[in-house]
């Protein structure tokens, strides 16, 4: 009943979960917003950040120039999750629906309906691709550069939880979630045929990232009982296991990782509670929880 109950939180967590903006460091005041913010984004190459708001305005703060450059109209206001990539691309997920926008032009370039509601999504930008988990386990990967699809397959019945492209562009790692408790493994599908090239020991896991390099992956979840964070670390090409992190117990999913990446040996696992965890890869150890001040002037490379 425990594991349920700690499932139903993550599920509700990751439905309500509202994105934050650091406006002290992004050069614009409050003042500047006729509308409440409901999600962001930032290109990989680090160019470009873009704002939708709760009255379906996008904005696109050019870094460098320290200011806005770009504000027009989008197709929705109840956002899932928003990504921008290099050649200027805006992609807005809810639902079951996904739209493709050029920032520059106003055009708008495309318009997916997946299988089913979208509850987990991952961008590849090296490779320009998009992939969409959703419940009763669909995954849809979608090439950005040609607008069209690559693939849909399907990992059982259960929504997917934990899902993250391979930097190697050509597979994607895949975990679903069963509101009874039921343990499944995160597996690697080939994007083109569907076919499970690798699979992890099986676990309840809420989310799964790749190194930057393909290396390793990092998975978090918990335990059978409910009562515990388990983040591992995993041969990013056979899925086996190479480490278990020390963690802490907790009373509700607040502190568990349901995102985040790899950097210099660290795993920063973003949470329910708007903080971050930092995990050393190395020595396997947990750092406190960092809240969002932290997370504004964190330097990785000093947690050691």
């Amino acid at each position: 009943m425990k594991v349920n109950f700690v499932l139903f939180l993550i599920l509700t967590s990751l439905a309500a979960f509202g994105q934050e903006v650091d406006l002290v460091r992004l050069g614009y005041t409050k003042t500047e917003l006729t509308s409440e913010q409901i999600g962001m984004a930032a290109s990989a190459d680090g160019r470009h950040v873009a704002f939708v708001f709760k009255d379906k305005s996008i904005r696109i703060f050019n870094v460098q120039a320290g200011r806005f450059v770009k504000s027009i109209s989008g197709p929705l206001s109840d956002l899932f999750d928003l990504q921008l990539t290099n050649d200027g691309k805006v992609i807005m997920i809810q639902a079951s629906q996904v739209f493709v926008l050029d920032w520059k032009t106003e055009k708008s370039l495309a318009q997916f309906t997946t299988k089913a509601i979208i509850t987990k999504s991952s961008y590849l930008s090296s490779a320009n691709l998009l992939a969409a988990g959703q419940r009763e386990g669909w995954v849809t990967i979608w090439d950005l550069t040609s607008l069209k699809e690559i693939n849909t397959f399907q990992y059982k019945k259960h929504h997917v939880s934990a899902l993250a492209l391979n930097p190697n562009g050509t597979s994607i790692a895949v975990g679903v979630m069963a509101l009874i408790g039921e343990s499944n493994s995160i597996n690697l599908f080939d994007i083109k045929t569907g076919s499970v090239l690798a699979q992890t020991i099986k676990g309840v896991y809420s989310m799964v990232v790749f190194e930057a390099n393909g290396k390793r992956i990092v998975s978090a979840g918990i335990n059978k009982i409910g009562t515990k964070t388990e983040v591992k670390v995993f041969d990013g090409n056979s899925l086996q296991l190479l480490k278990e992190i020390n963690t802490i117990g907790f009373i509700v999913n607040a502190i568990m990782p349901y995102g985040g990446v790899i950097s210099q040996d660290k795993f920063l696992g973003i949470t329910a509670s708007k903080s971050f965890n930092v995990y050393d890869l190395e020595s396997g150890t947990f750092h406190s929880p960092l809240n969002r001040m932290a997370i504004n002037y964190l330097d990785i490379s000093i947690w050691g």
